[in-house]
């Protein structure tokens, strides 16, 4: 999770603070049991319920989540009713939405560092369009001015 906070990529699209629950449970395939093993009428007792705790736990006082909360594709809300509706196959398909406990200056590295990732994409877009400019086609042929 704090991976995906931290990289300059998603905090430039907005996605640095959401995770999808079928990533989440890859990621613990050793800890919860999967679809299988649980069966689709046990999965709340012993997929989803663990999977709770262990968010909680990493939201616990002085822990690597300041909150968490279950929405849907880009961000949409779910209410608790929907919530309990839902079968295996369409928990699976929910997202965690999070907020990491960071300080200030770890926010702001953050920032800095998703700057300096986006200068560096920029100036690669530049050369390449210095490179094209370079092209001449002659007939069917691609002829590249060579400094001449």
């Amino acid at each position: 999770m704090q991976n995906n906070y931290s990289m300059p990529r998603n905090r430039k699209r907005n996605r640095h603070d959401i995770l999808s629950v079928k990533s989440l449970l890859k990621a613990c395939s050793g800890i919860i049991p999967s679809e299988e093993e649980a069966g689709d009428r046990k999965y709340t007792q012993l997929i989803r319920l663990p999977f709770e705790r262990a968010l909680n736990a990493l939201n616990a006082d002085d822990g690597v989540l300041w909150s968490w909360k279950y929405c849907r594709c880009k961000k949409a809300p779910i209410t608790a009713k929907e919530l309990q509706s839902l079968d295996y196959r369409e928990w699976r398909k929910l997202y965690i939405r999070y907020e990491m406990n960071i300080t200030p200056e770890e926010e702001n590295q953050y920032a800095k560092y998703a700057d300096a990732w986006q200068a560096k994409r920029e100036a690669i877009a530049k050369q390449k369009a210095r490179r094209k400019s370079k092209v001449r086609v002659i007939g069917d042929h691609d002829v590249r001015k060579r400094g001449l």
